[in-house]
């Protein structure tokens, strides 16, 4: 995985996080000297495998953990009323209705 389809879409390009205490010049140049002929783009060194993991499981993991969050306070703010609970209720009536 080298991009998401809306960064390959927008032209976006990821670039490696240098390591911590080292220079973005410093790290570039390391990561230039370091990559064999084919492994680097034409705008400099490729993400290593844990970052395109790292990428992944943001791109993934978190819309879902979201989205079960959410779901899970729509559901306990209706149970619990007050007037996010009434909002809710009325929302989800109003979407009933239209169906």
């Amino acid at each position: 995985m080298h991009a998401t389809f809306a960064e390959s879409l927008y032209g976006l390009k990821r670039q490696p996080v240098p390591p911590k205490g080292q220079p973005p010049a410093a790290a570039a140049a390391t990561a230039a000297a370091a990559a064999l002929p084919g492994t680097s783009s034409p705008v400099g060194p490729l993400l290593s495998r844990k970052q395109q993991y790292q990428a992944l499981l943001c791109e993934v993991l978190l819309p879902y953990l979201k989205a079960k969050c959410d779901h899970l306070y729509a559901r306990h703010a209706q149970q619990q009323g007050g007037v996010l609970g009434l909002a809710l209720g009325r929302s989800a009536q109003q979407q009933q209705q239209q169906q």
